[in-house]
C-alpha cells in the first residue's frame, strides 16, 4: 500500500475532492469508524458495519467498467479478510 505518492481526484455528491493515498486512508478510517455501530433493544443487538474497495486510475483502469470491477475486487478481498475495513485493488 505505501507506494509513491499519488494524488486523488475524487467526485462525490457534485463535488471534486483531491487528497492523497495517504489522506485517503485517513479519511476511509473515519467513515468506517463512523459506519460501526451496534444497536439494540431488549435482548435484540444488531450490527451495522461497512467495507470499501478502491481502485484507481490509471494504473488499475481507465474506463469506468475497469475500475468498477477492480474495486469491486478489492472489496470482496477485504470482505473475506475481516470486517469493517478497506482494501486497495493490487
Amino acid at each position: 500500500d505505501d507506494q509513491e505518492p499519488i494524488e486523488v481526484n475524487c467526485h462525490f455528491c457534485g463535488k471534486k475532492y483531491h487528497f492523497t493515498v495517504d489522506e485517503l486512508k485517513e479519511i476511509l478510517k473515519k467513515i468506517l469508524n463512523d459506519f460501526s455501530v451496534t444497536y439494540g433493544h431488549s435482548d435484540i443487538s444488531v450490527g451495522i458495519s461497512a467495507s470499501v474497495g478502491v481502485a484507481i486510475a490509471p494504473q488499475d483502469g481507465n474506463t469506468f467498467q475497469e475500475l468498477y470491477k477492480k474495486s469491486d475486487i478489492a472489496l470482496y478481498n477485504i470482505k473475506n479478510a475481516s470486517k469493517n475495513n478497506f482494501s486497495f485493488y493490487k
